[in-house]
C-alpha cells in the first residue's frame, strides 16, 4: 500500500515547485466537449487517478 501512494504521491499529482503540473504529465490536455474521462480509484478511493476514455 505504501508503495503505490509514494509512486502516486512522486510521480502523478501536481508539485507547486512545477507550477501545480505532475512530474509526468498526460501527453496533452483531453478535450472534455470530446472525450469521457474515466476515474481510476486507488487504495479503494483514497487517491483518485482520471484518464481519457478510450
Amino acid at each position: 500500500m505504501l508503495r503505490v501512494y509514494v509512486d502516486h504521491y512522486n510521480r502523478k499529482r501536481p508539485h507547486r515547485s512545477l507550477d501545480h503540473c505532475p512530474p509526468d504529465p498526460p501527453p496533452e490536455p483531453a478535450d472534455l466537449t470530446k472525450h469521457r474521462i474515466n476515474r481510476h480509484k486507488i487504495l479503494g478511493g483514497i487517491i483518485n487517478e482520471y484518464y481519457r476514455a478510450a
